[in-house]
């Protein structure tokens, strides 16, 4: 029988003490066979590395090596997340159609593809724009706009994703999950880097809006940002395999996740 393998596919090498860095040490302390791979340093995937029947488990990749690793799915290879799924997640107004679809409680929002349209739609309400393409500046592509503050020149270049202002608590609530398990986090909203985050208990019924994205989207590790506004929960961003900072018992939960897949738990 072949030792259990974990294959590592980051964005960038992790840094000490941080979700990967944790997460790596554990399943070694667990008798798995690990390697970490940089694909945007040698670009290339490194597949002449992976280890038959290996697990990959990758973070922070761009669309294109995504698309390649979706190839890989198709071809049998066992993946945390699923690239097609870290696709969609990654494609803002995607990702919301297929919530709304599935009946989940999104804004309000459209797609617009110049700035000029944006600034259209801005001066007749409050708005939250996003730029449409997830996988990259997330947190800084994002302008919140009340009552007709739109900036005149584009921020960041399009497409742009334009939701419906949520009025709110001011509290963002994020769902992280790791399989099984989901945390809660509270954060100033808008954000305020000065106001640290705090852990909560979720209610049951946040914990089940998180899940649902799960179910619908094909993630295994991820991250829900929700609003409370006047008619209940909404759900704003979803965050492919987050840094799960603020969250202690994170990395336990991802390596208990990682061991089922491996048929280890």
């Amino acid at each position: 029988m072949m030792s259990p393998s974990v294959t590592c596919l980051l964005g960038k090498s992790p840094k000490p003490g941080t979700i990967f860095d944790l997460v790596h040490d554990s399943l070694i302390a667990r008798k798995v066979a690990v390697q970490v791979l940089l694909p945007h340093v040698s670009r290339t995937l490194g597949t002449e590395q992976w280890p038959e029947n290996t697990l990959v488990v990758h973070r922070g990749l761009n669309k294109e090596m995504l698309d390649q690793l979706a190839q890989k799915e198709v071809d049998g290879w066992r993946f945390c997340n699923s690239p097609t799924s870290s696709v969609l997640a990654r494609d803002r107004n995607a990702l919301m159609c297929r919530l709304r679809s599935a009946g989940l409680p999104v804004p309000k929002w459209q797609q617009l593809p110049d700035w000029a349209d944006v600034i259209r739609i801005g001066t007749e309400r409050s708005v939250v724009v996003k730029a449409a393409d997830g996988t990259v500046g997330r947190g800084t592509q994002v302008v919140i706009a009340i009552r007709n503050t739109l900036p005149k020149a584009a921020p960041f270049s399009g497409p742009y994703l334009v939701e419906e202002y949520i009025e709110n608590d001011g509290l963002d609530r994020k769902l992280y999950v790791a399989g099984s398990r989901c945390f809660g986090l509270i954060k100033p909203w808008p954000r305020n880097p000065d106001v640290p985050a705090q852990s909560f208990d979720a209610l049951p019924e946040l914990v089940g809006l998180a899940m649902a994205v799960g179910v619908e989207t094909g993630l295994e590790i991820f991250g829900v940002d929700v609003l409370l506004g006047a008619q209940g929960p909404k759900i704003v961003d979803v965050n492919v395999f987050p840094g799960f900072r603020g969250i202690d018992e994170a990395h336990s939960a991802v390596v208990h996740h990682l061991l089922e897949r491996l048929e280890l738990g």
